[in-house]
């Protein structure tokens, strides 16, 4: 409780610093309380911002099943030319591009997201063309079921 009293205390002398600092910054024709109010607002959308960053990197929206045996063997049996001879590795890339979230640069925040289905559908089939490369929207359908992944959540 003590270090929840602490937080709650240093926000409070942020957020006022942050109104001090702005109303300072801007004409002597606004009132205090409009500065004050925009002050925080912008606050709110900067701490909202970091909330859903650390939401991603904490409470993920693809969680990774313990265990893709079940998986692996489905896909397999569905498309064997592609993954009977998987490795570790490649296995470790293929449901990589799926669960893992990426870092991608939105001026100068860098925010934390999932790939597309479209983009990893592009990513599979540049990596392995000769059998993906000709997949249409039913094979894909059913590649994705046999991967046990539920585009509708996401």
């Amino acid at each position: 409780m003590r270090y929840v009293t602490n937080i709650i205390a240093i926000l409070v002398v942020v957020g006022i610093v942050i109104g001090v600092i702005q109303y300072r910054q801007r004409s002597s024709t606004y009132p205090f309380e409009d500065t004050f109010k925009q002050a925080y607002k912008n606050l709110g959308k900067t701490l909202r911002a970091k909330e859903k960053e650390v939401l991603v990197s904490i409470v993920p929206d693809r969680k990774e099943p313990l265990t893709f045996i079940t998986k692996e063997t489905a896909l397999r049996e569905l498309v064997p030319e592609v993954f009977a001879n998987f490795s570790e590795e490649e296995w470790k890339y293929f449901w990589g591009i799926i669960y893992n979230p990426i870092a991608i640069k939105q001026g100068k925040k860098t925010v934390k997201t999932y790939r597309s289905r479209d983009e990893i559908e592009s990513m599979l089939r540049d990596r392995y063309s000769q059998v993906l490369g000709y997949y249409d929207d039913t094979k894909w359908f059913a590649l994705w079921k046999a991967a046990g992944v539920d585009w509708s959540q996401w």
